[in-house]
């Protein structure tokens, strides 16, 4: 008996009419918001840049052997490198891959070379002692780059100069042409 009253109710039919225009709006609304979010050009992830994947092998690296000794001859001075300025140093790279906490990087030292006046080999070529003076590490996509405590033992993060490097044209000298401190 009560939904007959209901159904008679000027009220009530008021409120069933806004209920249907309501709802009528509501999904037109959505509809047309479907409609426009399909027909845009871009996806979510257009704007994501893919990450760069980590070569395998040293030479696949970004800069492999000659390249990262050279970067790291180039782009840091001796006081950066942590090198008291000598004469007869020069810079050198393992050929094979150097693992710290789990990445792999390209080792690269810095030696001292002195001449042993009294040891020469049986050809009579002479013959050099060398002394480690720095090692540093060059990650395989050149994202870090890390320097050894030559006392701790403790390798830590250099400011990375690979942009540099790349736009100047991997040419520039800065241990080379260094004045004596």
């Amino acid at each position: 008996m009560t939904n007959v009253r209901m159904r008679n109710n000027p009220a009530f039919a008021e409120r069933k009419s806004f209920m249907k225009k309501f709802w009528a709006v509501l999904l037109a609304g959505l509809i047309l918001g479907c409609v426009f979010a399909a027909c845009s050009k871009s996806t979510p992830g257009d704007n994501v840049e893919a990450p760069v994947p980590i070569p395998d092998s040293i030479e696949e690296a970004v800069l492999n052997g000659e390249k990262a000794r050279d970067f790291i001859k180039t782009q840091y001075t001796y006081k950066e490198l942590g090198i008291k300025k000598k004469d007869n140093i020069d810079f050198a790279y393992n050929e094979s891959a150097y693992e710290y906490q789990g990445e792999k990087f390209i080792l690269i030292k810095a030696m001292t070379f002195e001449r042993n006046a009294d040891v020469t080999t049986p050809e009579g070529e002479a013959t050099y002692t060398t002394a480690v003076v720095g090692e540093y590490l060059v990650s395989y996509d050149a994202s870090k780059v890390l320097m050894k405590d030559m006392k701790t033992g403790e390798f830590n993060e250099m400011e990375n100069r690979y942009e540099d490097y790349i736009s100047k044209g991997e040419t520039v000298a800065s241990t080379e042409a260094e004045t004596t401190e």
